[in-house]
């Protein structure tokens, strides 16, 4: 494993050592199925791997706030802290998924998945969950939800409340 990688792995998992063993192994088995000579485990490797996931369940969570399952909303977040998550990327992942969500919505046409990726600088498999996202949003939603993501990022960097009372404040409005 190269130096980046190893750093990459602490920012995203924090300092959950369980959760660092079990991604390690799946890392490892990674790059050894890989079958190249002097295989390593690099940074570019472990975001592939490993962000992903994440990104899964914030379009879960947004999934669940389209929904109106505070439930599964406040389940999807416990879990990803709970996981080592840092709340500040989880908040701008958050908030980087509600933008995308805002710029589609705004568009006259209905766009294709990658049109929507060309035009955003995003991943297609990002537009087509995206496009899938849009149809249970009205505009003013997302403004509401993207203002309280506002308030939480200045209550998080100005206060010493807890995102997550702040995240659960926020799902408990909507």
């Amino acid at each position: 494993i190269d130096n980046g990688a190893a750093l990459e792995i602490c920012d995203i998992l924090g300092n959950d050592l369980w959760k660092i063993d079990l991604e390690l192994n799946r890392l490892c088995n990674y790059t050894i199925g890989s079958r190249e000579p002097n295989s390593v485990i690099t940074k570019k490797i472990v975001q592939k791997l490993l962000v992903r996931e994440t990104e899964e369940n914030i379009f879960k969570f947004i999934d669940a706030l389209a929904g109106k399952n505070k439930r599964l909303a406040l389940l999807t977040l416990q879990n990803e802290f709970s996981a080592g998550a840092n709340e500040l990327a989880v908040l701008g992942m958050i908030a980087r998924q509600i933008r995308i969500l805002l710029q589609i919505k705004s568009t006259q046409v209905v766009p294709t998945k990658d049109v929507v990726a060309k035009q955003l600088g995003i991943h297609p498999y990002v537009a087509q969950k995206s496009l899938g996202q849009i149809k249970n949003f009205h505009i003013n939603e997302l403004k509401n939800i993207y203002r309280q993501l506002l308030q939480i990022d200045m209550s998080i960097k100005s206060s010493s409340m807890s995102a997550r009372v702040l995240f659960d404040r926020m799902i408990a409005k909507l």
